[in-house]
């Protein structure tokens, strides 16, 4: 994929604010002591927020590529490594568009499962495309987790921008419960030993 003086500037950007994100997180508190052992939930969410914005731009130009290229795209999963590494769940290979996409999600968050449970991942999404009942607007929606348990959902309108290229439009998010990463009470008695 080629990348334009425009592109990559947004990417740098975004690249630039993710590490702000992630060390602000960092900040030594009066006493000497890191924010994180003080106040460690807030530290967890703020982590899981700025692993989770990687991922959602990872998953964000992919699905831009997939597009561009290939003109649509089926739904399809990631897993972020806990070494920052990004792979991909296809059910319908890169080009082919499978039927019963209702169907094929449930498949996604099942092979996802069986990575999370191996815990050598941080993080899921599954990516998919939807439309409202009430317009016919073509939206993106995916679904994150991370291993905190926290999770969240979000959702951008789906435009034809210049050059019959995909743009993002008005974005939205929100908290969700999450479908894999859930504490289990032997994980809780396992952690706290």
């Amino acid at each position: 994929m080629k990348l334009d003086q425009k592109s990559i500037l947004k990417w740098l950007s975004l690249l630039g604010f993710l590490l702000m994100e992630s060390l602000s997180g960092m900040v030594l508190a009066e006493g000497g002591e890191s924010q994180a052992t003080q106040d460690k939930p807030a530290f967890e969410e703020q982590e899981a927020r700025t692993n989770l914005k990687y991922l959602l731009g990872n998953v964000l130009q992919k699905s831009k590529g997939l597009q561009d290229t290939y003109g649509d795209f089926s739904p399809y999963g990631a897993a972020l490594f806990k070494n920052g590494t990004v792979k991909y769940v296809w059910y319908a290979k890169p080009g082919e568009v499978a039927k019963n996409s209702d169907k094929i999600i449930p498949l996604i968050w099942q092979t996802l499962n069986a990575q999370v449970n191996t815990r050598q991942i941080a993080g899921v999404a599954v990516v998919y495309k939807f439309k409202k009942a009430s317009s016919n607007q073509m939206y993106l929606g995916v679904e994150l987790e991370y291993q905190t348990g926290f999770a969240e959902s979000f959702a951008a309108e789906i435009l034809n921008g210049s050059d019959n290229k995909l743009e993002w439009g008005g974005v939205n998010t929100a908290k969700a419960e999450p479908k894999l990463f859930t504490l289990k009470e032997s994980d809780e008695l396992t952690d706290s030993l």
